[in-house]
C-alpha cells in the first residue's frame, strides 16, 4: 500500500556538545491538495558503554510524555526542534516517525553520517 507521507530529508546540526538541532521537510504526493495533519517525533539508535540503544522521543526532550511536534501541511513542510543527547552516547542513526491523524505511522531512518552530513558526496557507506 502506497502511502504519499514522507521524510524527504532530515538534517542535523550541533547547537552545543549534547544539544543538536533537526530539520525534517515532510512531503505527501498522493493526496494533492488535501491537508496532511498529525504528529512529528525523533528517536535515535546509537551505542553507550558498548550497547546498542535507542533513545525516545521523551528521552531527547528529557519530558515524560513529550508531545510531537505539530504539522499541518498540503504539499510539504520544514519541521524543527531540538534534541538532547546523553555525554556518553555515539549515535549512529536517527529516525523520524510521523503520526499522522486519523493513519497509521510513517517510520523513516536515515544514517546519522548523512543526517549531519558527515557523509562525503559519493562515499560508498555501506559497502567494505
Amino acid at each position: 500500500q502506497r502511502r504519499g507521507l514522507a521524510v524527504h530529508e532530515l538534517k542535523v546540526q550541533p547547537q552545543t556538545d549534547q544539544a543538536w538541532h533537526f530539520t525534517a521537510t515532510v512531503t505527501q504526493n498522493l493526496n494533492r491538495g488535501a491537508v496532511n495533519v498529525g504528529r512529528l517525533q525523533v528517536s535515535v539508535e546509537g551505542t553507550r558503554a558498548g550497547k546498542l540503544q535507542r533513545l525516545s522521543w521523551a528521552e531527547l526532550r528529557q519530558q515524560a510524555n513529550a508531545p510531537g511536534i505539530a504539522y499541518s501541511f498540503k504539499y510539504f513542510q520544514q519541521i524543527e526542534g531540538d534534541l538532547l543527547l546523553p555525554q556518553d552516547f555515539q549515535p549512529l542513526r536517527v529516525i523520524a516517525q510521523l503520526q499522522p491523524q486519523g493513519g497509521t505511522a510513517v517510520e523513516q531512518s536515515f544514517t546519522w553520517a548523512a543526517a549531519t552530513g558527515k557523509e562525503g558526496a559519493g562515499s560508498a557507506s555501506g559497502l567494505n
